[in-house]
Order: C-alpha cells, then structure tokens, then sequence
C-alpha cells in the first residue's frame, strides 16, 4: 500500500495482550498476501466486539504513521462488510496475483504491489 491512498484490503481480527498504545484485548491487522501483512487496523469498535475473533472484513484502509509506528487507517464512519475465507481468498488472488503468471506481483524492493 502507497502512504495517504485509500484502498480496500482484508482485515480480521484477532486477540491479543495488553501494550503499549493498544486498548482492549481484541484487535484488527491485514491478512496476508496484500503487502501490508500483520499491520493492526485503528477500526471502528463495532468491528472488534459486534463479531467473533478471526472475523474476516473488506474495508477501505490508508497506511499511515504515527512516529515511529505504521498502521492501517479506516473511519468508524465507513461501511465495512464480512467476507468469508472463500471471498477473502478470491479478492487477494484477483488483486494481488499476476494473471500472466499466476504469481504475486512485485515492486522493485520486492514488496507486492497493489493492482489498479
């Protein structure tokens, strides 16, 4: 993901320990195969605690940064829609494979590259 543009991506949640600038137990991140792998989401409450832990959700996301930090952004205020383990599967396949050879696509400093 480009800083400042806001793309969709599959998120879940997951449960973890207590730290430091983090609240509660119950926490978002990236799934894997976007390039953006195990950044956590600051997310709207509802999406923690309104669905069971490991949920899987299509958001609108930026990547942003506070200090030293890097996270995935998305407005409480904006729609996001669960999708099961078949549709995640399929949305990381059609947006971040390479339909020439059937493999992730690249930039040069080897992160994968979002398709347009």
């Amino acid at each position: 993901m480009k800083d400042g543009d806001y793309e969709y991506i599959i998120v879940e949640s997951f449960e973890s320990p207590p730290q430091s600038g983090r609240h509660g137990v119950v926490h978002v991140r990236a799934i894997p195969g976007q390039g953006a792998h195990d950044l956590v989401v600051e997310s709207p409450k509802a999406m923690r605690y309104d669905y069971p832990v490991g949920t899987k959700f299509k958001i609108m996301a930026r990547l942003k940064y506070r200090g030293r930090t890097s996270f995935l952004y998305t407005s409480w205020q904006w729609a996001y829609r669960v999708v099961s383990e078949t549709e995640a599967a399929r949305f990381i396949q059609e947006r971040f494979t390479s339909p020439l050879t059937n493999r992730p696509t690249r930039t040069r400093s080897g992160e994968r590259r979002i398709k347009a």
